[in-house]
């Protein structure tokens, strides 16, 4: 009877013991997902940003280039007007 209870509580105690296994193995597996999900993300949102800040430097070129246009242009009406 008391190695009856014995085993009974040995097998209890062995099933709730995989569960928990189980349930750190998968709460493992979820936090690497998650992390590596964050991860890339993380490298899509840095990427999108390098992309942006060349486009806006490639604006601002732009723009000086507009300008020194501009000024070429003052420079001939003031010449071409003496």
């Amino acid at each position: 009877s008391k190695q009856k209870k014995r085993q009974e509580n040995y097998m209890r105690y062995s099933i709730i013991a995989a569960f928990m296994f189980l349930i750190i193995i998968c709460l493992i597996g979820c936090f690497i997902a998650i992390n590596s999900r964050i991860n890339e993300l993380e490298y899509e949102i840095a990427q999108k940003e390098i992309i942006q800040n060349e486009e806006i430097e490639q604006v601002k070129k732009n723009q000086r280039i507009t300008a020194q246009d501009v000024d070429f242009l003052e420079k001939l009406v003031v010449e071409g007007g003496k």
